[in-house]
């Protein structure tokens, strides 16, 4: 078989075996579960992937080409999504295709990311998280509800989706922790809680004992709607003379002023719950800025050793 490339005609390599896609995703689980590695995200993208060019698993896994990937990828951006949200998903089926292409089962070609002006995060200021945290009515279930709900968002960064989930239970006081259990990537969390946090929410459940399983419930003890948690953030920001200020705003103060307080990325990305590291990084891009002006220089390698070294011993060369 002959393919033109740069104007030339070229022998195409020929497969060394011909496998389905199933065959190929057995093969790669065993890679997978051999080096430790989850490979639940990559599945789910492999099978969307199938479903755009109208393929099963039962198709071969050579017959995937340029073409079909590129069709994957219109299909993303036709979703609205995000850059960083498509070069997310495109990276959770690109390991599987280099895999393939690796062990040449099924041909080469680029799997390429794409590019794209990242928008600006939307997020409160520090001034903002000040007011809003300032003298909240404990005579109003609501308004106290947003409250811990703001403290609880600001101690963890927890998503909105993951506030509304959360359960009574979930909340271990004994060994200081919260479980997540409905995260986006179908994962079980368990992440540390501080203890101004745990004395926020000793408070707020002693004090609304609304008999709900629900951590933060509606007003009727049922699960909070994703509607009414907007809907109460707008009117508590707004009593304070705020603009609107969202549960996914105060979610990226908290990145924010966690890079800018010298936080380590990989514990970010645990707090965060991303299921790769490179949608953490995108933070610490956009806030490199405020990386620069928290006192870099204290927690610089380089200067931490000098100042240890200067602390210790002083040598003097000899003229």
């Amino acid at each position: 078989m002959a393919i033109i490339q740069g104007g030339k005609r070229m022998k195409r390599k020929e497969l060394d075996t011909n496998l389905t896609v199933e065959e190929a995703w057995i093969l790669y689980e065993e890679f997978k579960r051999a080096n430790g590695i989850d490979s639940s995200e990559t599945y789910s993208e492999l099978m969307r992937l199938l479903d755009v060019n109208q393929l099963t698993e039962t198709d071969y896994i050579s017959v995937i080409d340029e073409g079909m990937y590129n069709k994957y990828v219109i299909s993303l951006r036709e979703r609205g999504l995000a850059t960083a949200s498509i070069n997310h998903y495109i990276s959770a089926v690109r390991t599987f295709l280099n895999w393939c292409m690796e062990h040449d089962i099924m041909y080469h070609f680029k799997v390429k990311t794409v590019k794209g002006q990242e928008p600006q995060l939307k997020f409160a200021t520090e001034e903002e998280i000040a007011a809003l945290l300032k003298n909240p009515n404990h005579d109003d279930f609501v308004e106290m509800r947003t409250y811990t709900i703001i403290c609880f968002i600001l101690a963890t960064g927890a998503r909105s989706s993951t506030i509304r989930n959360i359960k009574v239970d979930d909340i271990d006081f004994k060994n200081h922790t919260v479980t997540y259990r409905h995260l986006k990537n179908k994962k079980v969390a368990v992440l540390p809680l501080t203890s101004q946090i745990e004395r926020i929410l000793h408070g707020f459940i002693r004090t609304w004992d609304t008999g709900s399983d629900f951590l933060f419930c509606d007003v009727k003890g049922g699960q909070l709607t994703s509607n009414a948690l907007k809907l109460s953030f707008v009117h508590y920001s707004k009593r304070r003379g705020l603009r609107a200020i969202y549960p996914h705003s105060i979610r990226h103060a908290f990145s924010r002023m966690f890079i800018k307080n010298g936080g380590n990325v990989f514990i970010l990305q645990q707090f965060l719950t991303h299921s790769s590291i490179t949608m953490t990084q995108r933070y610490v891009k956009l806030f490199s800025t405020d990386i620069q002006e928290s006192g870099f220089e204290q927690y610089n390698p380089l200067n931490v050793i000098s100042n240890n070294k200067s602390r210790t011993k002083v040598v003097r060369r000899h003229v």
